[in-house]
């Protein structure tokens, strides 16, 4: 069945289209990659609809797995280890699901949530996983890439590059709900990264709803404060 039309099916039941990976799923088809799967579980129904039977997600909205659930979450934030770095029980547990695919969001955009096992698998110490794929909406990583799948360059720059972007397409289409910008501002801030800390504080602040103080300071304070660097 052609894409579309699959898309098209998948959208009448009221899904945005803009929320879907539809571009990982894509990729996965017409490069014939299969193997153990970890998703977050934002993504899992579409994931579903798009690859089975060839895959199988590891979590979506129908999970009713306790054991799942908090493995998932452990995945994604590696509580009580180090949140940026394959390591500790994150590392264990991809080990232990035999996880060779990572399709994911970067992101909870309701809360502003940043989801660092992207980071984790992009930092430049962690030499297993390969960034191959990355849009707007989702990235995919691959454990050991196939012959033919091109591995992206520089890929701590580009999943940081695309949390921003993750960010200012969900508000683009999701004025409402604006607190990745928030999330992502002091996220700048904290590694002294002045133009992209403003921007994601502006995108913020013309969005929220009602005044933020906190985040008004810390524009004026950004603004008046010494430069920061600029490079990522």
């Amino acid at each position: 069945m052609a894409a579309e039309s699959v898309q098209d099916r998948f959208f009448q039941f009221g899904v945005a289209a803009w929320t879907v990976p539809a571009g990982a799923a894509e990729f996965l088809l017409e490069h014939h990659v299969t193997g153990p799967m970890f998703n977050t579980y934002e993504q899992g129904g579409y994931l579903i609809w798009r690859l089975w039977p060839r895959e199988r997600v590891f979590i979506d909205g129908r999970s009713l797995s306790e054991t799942v659930y908090r493995d998932y979450h452990q995945i994604l934030f590696n509580a009580g280890s180090y949140a940026d770095q394959v390591a500790g029980p994150r590392e264990e547990l991809l080990n232990r699901y035999g996880v060779e695919v990572v399709v994911m969001n970067t992101m909870d955009y309701v809360s502003g949530v940043l989801y660092p096992l992207a980071i984790a698998l992009a930092n430049p110490v962690n030499k297993e996983w390969e960034l191959v794929y990355d849009d707007s909406k989702s990235v995919v990583f691959l454990r050991h890439p196939p012959p033919g799948i091109a591995v992206l360059s520089n890929k701590l720059g580009r999943v940081l590059r695309h949390m921003d972007r993750e960010c200012t397409a969900y508000i683009e289409n999701s004025p409402d709900t604006p607190l990745c910008a928030r999330t992502l501002a002091r996220y700048w801030m904290s590694n002294e990264v002045k133009d992209e800390a403003r921007h994601m504080l502006v995108l913020y602040l013309s969005h929220a709803r009602g005044r933020d103080e906190p985040a008004e300071r810390m524009l004026k304070e950004l603004d008046a404060g010494p430069p920061f660097s600029n490079r990522r």
